[in-house]
């Protein structure tokens, strides 16, 4: 007896480097239009004529979209599969971030930059439940790592792309590249990527009543508590080393740079990382991250030892990230894609808060930023600890 092609493609998985290929491109251009508005600030400020400060509220603006975004677009991936959401929120982000380039003044900038990040905020929780519904369980981890490499390493490729294509061409131009990007990337997984599976556990309720069961679980309290101090510090952090003049331009970029290695480093050794459980990874991580950013706070202003700080900084955020969101899918049952979307909004509202955590203690000098950021890492490594 033959089984019905349409039988055999649901009892198969999808092949893991096309597939985390396809993702983890669009995941770094989704994911950089967050960061990337952080070196073009001095541009954009200069171009209408105010205060650098002033331009902190497109990071934000777009980085609290975002978070809310995935409030209400993740369940969209329980109820009618990752796939479908993924292309059209990538068609939609592509859309909306080529607008941002034709803003006439700051407070249009950000709206767009408002809207922007509502629409991207569709891909990562679709990404997500995809790599569940598609990838073998034996490698998930690995792709689970690997795919949040890819979504934390954007916040160095967006400064450092950001940073030369608008020296290269004007802030507007990044925008204008990117849109073409994404829209690019849309094209890509409708004919790249495997369809949604017809048999994929789906969720009937309402995404709100979901969303408050998710919440009941104390564990998934802890780690998203965990989880919401793990951007605000980073960002902040970087944040922090540009408003108070720490570096020059080229000392800038030299900063940004030097973190990329770590974050290919940490994506390169999946395999042995991901034979260590994820709730241990996630509190190891988060632990040395805050001594990463303790390194950076006891520089001294050192460009080398806050260079080296970051460097161990990035490598802990990249390893952090997926080992929390394996936990928390080990604990979500269906709602996994609600599941990541709640995690992913409160780590977006600490990445949306770390430009103005940097903003608020600016007069006091880097070493006080850093500390802050360290603080959160220190408690963020106490509620994982809980967690387990």
């Amino acid at each position: 007896m033959h089984s019905s092609p349409a039988l055999v493609d649901q009892r198969t998985h999808a092949p893991l480097g096309p597939t985390i290929t396809a993702l983890g491109v669009a995941a770094v251009l989704v994911v950089s239009q967050l960061y990337g508005s952080i070196p073009l600030a001095p541009l954009a400020a200069r171009e209408f004529g105010v205060a650098e400060a002033a331009l902190a509220w497109s990071s934000t603006g777009f980085g609290l979209a975002y978070a809310f975004g995935f409030l209400f677009l993740g369940p969209l991936s329980d109820r009618f599969g990752p796939g479908r959401v993924m292309v059209i929120g990538l068609a939609a982000a592509a859309v909306t971030t080529a607008a941002v380039a034709v803003a006439p003044g700051v407070s249009a900038l950000v709206v767009l930059r408002v809207l922007q990040g509502f629409v991207a905020a569709a891909f990562a929780p679709a990404a997500m439940a995809y790599v569940v519904d598609q990838i073998d369980p034996r490698r998930r981890a690995i792709a689970f790592t690997i795919l949040t490499s890819a979504f934390v390493s954007s916040a160095v490729i967006g400064q450092v792309g950001a940073q030369l294509l608008g020296d290269l061409a004007g802030w507007r131009a990044v925008f204008v590249i990117s849109g073409i990007g994404l829209l690019a990337c849309a094209v890509w997984q409708k004919f790249a990527l495997r369809p949604d599976l017809d048999d994929r556990p789906t969720v009937s309720v309402a995404p709100w009543r979901v969303m408050l069961d998710l919440l009941r679980n104390k564990r998934l309290v802890l780690l998203y508590a965990a989880a919401s101090t793990l951007l605000a510090a980073f960002v902040g952090a970087y944040s922090g080393i540009q408003i108070t003049g720490l570096a020059d331009h080229d000392g800038l970029l030299w900063l940004r740079a030097s973190a990329l290695p770590a974050m290919v480093l940490t994506g390169v050794a999946a395999g042995l990382v991901t034979r260590i459980s994820a709730p241990r990874r996630t509190v190891v991580a988060l632990g040395f991250s805050a001594v990463g950013a303790a390194i950076t706070a006891a520089s001294g202003g050192s460009l080398v030892l806050i260079g080296a700080g970051m460097f161990l900084f990035s490598a802990c955020v990249v390893a952090a990230g997926p080992a929390i969101v394996e936990s928390i899918s080990d604990n979500a049952g269906a709602a996994r894609a609600t599941a990541v979307s709640i995690y992913s909004f409160v780590l977006f509202m600490g990445a949306s808060l770390g430009p103005q955590l940097a903003v608020a203690l600016h007069g006091a000098g880097f070493a006080v930023i850093a500390l802050a950021a360290t603080a959160l890492l220190a408690i963020g490594t106490v509620l994982a600890r809980l967690a387990r």
